[in-house]
C-alpha cells in the first residue's frame, strides 16, 4: 500500500512538471571545455530516442572557445538548445541550479562538458527503465574513468538491485555523467544546496527522499580525468575537507531521519583517507613495484614445470629482498598512518569549527528571518487596517451615491412635472394671446366707432350752431 502511494505521488508530481511534451532534458554544465565540449555534444545528439528531448547548457563564463563550439550546435539544431551564460564566473552550485530550473522534461540527464556518452542507447535505456519503474527516483549506469587520450583507467561498476537514500548518504556511488533523475523530485531545489562545493551528491540525496535508486547495467559513458578537471585535480586533503563540509551541511538538513547513515558515511570517509594514504605510500615506491612484479613472475613460474627451479630460486631471492624492504616500509607506513589519523583528526576539528561557524550564521539568519517575518506581519496588519478603512470609505461613498441617486430620481420627476406644467402654460399662453389679439381687434373697432360718433356729434353740434345763428338774425 505504501509503495502504491509513493507511485501515485510521483506520477502526480511528474504530471505537474511536464512541459511541452518534452520527455528528457539534458543539463550540460561547462567552463573552459573548448577541447572536450564537441565530443560531449556529439554524444548527446547521437541518442536514438522515440521521445522528444532538449538541452540546457549552463556556461560559467568560459574564457576560451567553448561558446564558439556551442554556437555551431545551436545553429545545427535550432530550437533544441537553451544556452545560459553567467555574467561573471560564479564557481558555485547556482550554475547547475539555474539549468535545473530551466529544464522542461519529465526526466533530467546530467553531463559535464569534459565527459561524454559512448552509447547511442544511453538515454533510451534509462528512460525505459524509469517508465517501467514509476516509484524509482534515480537510475544510473556503469562508467569508465579515462585519461585525456581516452585510455580506460578503471571501470566504476554499479551495484545491481535497488539502493536507498541511506546508501547514497554513506557514499556517492553515482557518477554525474550517468545520473538520470525524475525532475519532479528536484524541481524545488533547497536553498542549502547552493552552499555546497559539489551539488550532484546533494541532488542524488534529495531525489532519493522520494523513491529508490536503480542501476542500468553496462558502461555507457566516460568520465574524463585531465589537468583542468574541477574535482579530480584537487589535492586529496582538499577533497576530504570539502566532503566533510558537505556531509555536515546535508546532515544539518536531513540528519534527524538518517543519523546512522551520516555516521557511517563519516566512518567510510576516514577509512578511505587512511587507505588512500597507505595506497599512495605503496604505489609511490619503486621497490615495492619491483616486488609485485617479481611475485607475479614467481607465481607464473611456479605453475610451470619443476625444471625451472633455478629461476624460481632466483625469484625467491628477489622476493626475500623485497620482503625485507617491505618490512622496513611497513614501519614507515605505520608512522604515516599515524600521521594520517592526526590529519583526519585535524580535518574533523576543522569541520567542527566550520559547523559551529555555519550554525552561528544560521542563527543570525534565523534572527534576520524572524525580524523580517515580524516586519512583514506589521505590514500585513497595516494593510488590513487600510483595507478596512478603504472598505468603510467605499461603503460610505456607496451610501452617498444611493442618496444622490434618489435625489436625481426626484429631480427627474420634478423636471417631468415642470415640463408638463410648461406645456400647459404654453397652451394657456397661446389661448391668452389669441384672446388678446381678438380684444385688440375689438378695441380698434370701438375706437373707429368712437371717432365716427365724435365726428357725427361735432357735425350735429355745428349744424345746431348754424341753425341757432340763422334764427337769431345776426346775418339779416
Amino acid at each position: 500500500m505504501e509503495s502504491l502511494c509513493v507511485v501515485d505521488e510521483l506520477v502526480a508530481r511528474d504530471d505537474a512538471v511536464i512541459n511541452g511534451g518534452i520527455g528528457i532534458t539534458v543539463v550540460l554544465v561547462t567552463y573552459n571545455h573548448e577541447n572536450y565540449i564537441d565530443q560531449a555534444l556529439a554524444g548527446i545528439f547521437s541518442q536514438e530516442l522515440d521521445v522528444e528531448f532538449d538541452v540546457v547548457i549552463s556556461d560559467d563564463l568560459s574564457t576560451d572557445g567553448t561558446r564558439t563550439v556551442i554556437q555551431k550546435y545551436i545553429d545545427r539544431y535550432p530550437g533544441r538548445i537553451e544556452l545560459i551564460v553567467s555574467d561573471k564566473n560564479l564557481n558555485d552550485q547556482e550554475v547547475s541550479t539555474r539549468a535545473i530550473k530551466a529544464a522542461k522534461g519529465k526526466y533530467i540527464a546530467f553531463l559535464d562538458g569534459d565527459d561524454y556518452w559512448i552509447s547511442s542507447e544511453k538515454l533510451r535505456r534509462q528512460f525505459d527503465f524509469m517508465e517501467a519503474n514509476p516509484d524509482c527516483a534515480i537510475c544510473y549506469h556503469d562508467v569508465a574513468r579515462v585519461t585525456d587520450d581516452g585510455e580506460i583507467v578503471r571501470v566504476m561498476a554499479g551495484t545491481p538491485g535497488r539502493a536507498s537514500i541511506d546508501d547514497i548518504i554513506m557514499g556517492n556511488f553515482i557518477p554525474s555523467c550517468s545520473s538520470f533523475i525524475r525532475r519532479s523530485t528536484i524541481a524545488h531545489t533547497p536553498d542549502w544546496i547552493r552552499e555546497l562545493d559539489a551539488g550532484d551528491w546533494a541532488y542524488h540525496v534529495v531525489a532519493a527522499e522520494s523513491g529508490w535508486i536503480g542501476h542500468v547495467e553496462g558502461v555507457l559513458a566516460h568520465y574524463r580525468i585531465h589537468d583542468g578537471a574541477a574535482w579530480s585535480t584537487l589535492p586529496l586533503i582538499e577533497q576530504w575537507v570539502r566532503t566533510l563540509s558537505m556531509l555536515t551541511r546535508m546532515e544539518r538538513h536531513l540528519g534527524e531521519r538518517h543519523r546512522d547513515a551520516f555516521f557511517h558515511s563519516r566512518i567510510n570517509l576516514v577509512s578511505h583517507i587512511v587507505a588512500s594514504l597507505d595506497r599512495d605510500r605503496h604505489l609511490s615506491s619503486s621497490e615495492v613495484q619491483r616486488f609485485e612484479a617479481d611475485q607475479a613472475r614467481l607465481q607464473e613460474e611456479s605453475a610451470r614445470a619443476a625444471h625451472m627451479q633455478f629461476e624460481v630460486s632466483e625469484a625467491n631471492q628477489r622476493l626475500k629482498t623485497a620482503l625485507d624492504l617491505l618490512r622496513e616500509m611497513t614501519l614507515e607506513g605505520s608512522r604515516r598512518v599515524d600521521r594520517a589519523v592526526d590529519v583526519a583528526r585535524l580535518v574533523t576539528e576543522h569541520a567542527n569549527r566550520l559547523t559551529s561557524e555555519v550554525q552561528a550564521r544560521e542563527l543570525a539568519a534565523d534572527e534576520r528571518e524572524r525580524a523580517a517575518r515580524e516586519a512583514l506581519r506589521d505590514v500585513e496588519i497595516r494593510r488590513l487596517k487600510e483595507a478596512e478603512a478603504a472598505e468603510e470609505r467605499v461603503s460610505h461613498l456607496l451610501q452617498q451615491m444611493s442618496v444622490m441617486g434618489e435625489q436625481v430620481h426626484r429631480l427627474e420627476a420634478d423636471r417631468y412635472s415642470l415640463a408638463t406644467q410648461h406645456s400647459q402654460l404654453a397652451g394657456q399662453l397661446g389661448a391668452a394671446m389669441a384672446d388678446a389679439a381678438g380684444m385688440q381687434r375689438s378695441v380698434r373697432r370701438i375706437r373707429r366707432r368712437e371717432r365716427a360718433v365724435v365726428a357725427a356729434a361735432m357735425f350735429f353740434a355745428l349744424m345746431l350752431l348754424i341753425e341757432a345763428v340763422l334764427r337769431s338774425g345776426l346775418f339779416t
